[in-house]
């Protein structure tokens, strides 16, 4: 033993396939993760554009914009954390 630590040593490169297999794995799911997105704002566009728009709710589509569009927002975090607030310290 040379005295290093095993949890410190760096893991050894991946095989070319299974980058690879990582990859396309991560491709489809981008896709199926915009195809979701893109569904679901035509839906709202659906939504506003059949309401009734006399109503007093015109900042409804900027609130909705605000909303993070997918599970984990720009900062990656699946969850709230351990303060139990949001992304941007939302409680």
């Amino acid at each position: 033993m040379n005295g290093a630590n095993p949890a410190t040593r760096p893991a050894p490169p991946l095989p070319a396939r299974v980058r690879r297999e990582i990859a396309r794995e991560q491709y489809r799911s981008e896709l199926l993760v915009g195809a979701v997105q893109l569904g679901i704002a035509a839906l709202l566009a659906l939504l506003y554009a059949g309401s009734t728009h006399g109503a007093p709710v015109e900042a409804a589509p900027l609130g909705l914009s605000l909303l993070p569009s997918s599970p984990c927002c720009a900062c990656g975090s699946p969850s709230a954390g351990s303060s139990g607030a949001g992304c941007w310290g939302w409680a």
